[in-house]
């Protein structure tokens, strides 16, 4: 169990909505408040993860694992939350796979053609070449 003072509840919370693949204004600025932790809708649907959990580590402050993410978002400041998704996923021989993916989410979430097509290739631009 994770025992965060209020703080750090914030903290936590806004380092993982930094860190997923959406707009920021798309987040509940309620969440993070420790004392909705586990309010729910009653009329809400739920929705089960048959994957891999999310690793809670890098995001509870003032630990290594959190100075170390912290250092990894520095470095993709100039990106956006869905380029920042990416930008670590992408290495050596994987990186025309997680390109389409890119521009997958891109495409999914109603952007047009002409516009995905520029949108990858500044990102792509953005990237090392190694």
């Amino acid at each position: 169990m994770l025992e965060l003072d209020k703080k750090d509840y914030k903290i936590f919370v806004e380092s993982l909505g930094e860190w997923l693949p959406v707009p920021a204004n798309l987040s509940d600025d309620s969440s993070k408040q420790r004392s909705k932790k586990w309010l729910s809708n009653n009329a809400g649907a739920f929705h089960y993860n048959e994957g891999t959990l999310v690793d809670c580590l890098p995001f509870i402050p003032r630990t290594s694992r959190n100075e170390d993410h912290q250092k990894q978002m520095q470095g993709l400041q100039s990106l956006d939350n869905l380029e920042r998704w990416f930008a670590p996923r992408i290495a050596m021989g994987n990186r025309n796979n997680q390109m389409i993916k890119f521009a997958l989410a891109l495409a999914d979430s109603g952007m047009n053609f002409s516009d995905i097509e520029s949108t990858v290739f500044a990102f792509n631009g953005k990237l090392s070449n190694a």
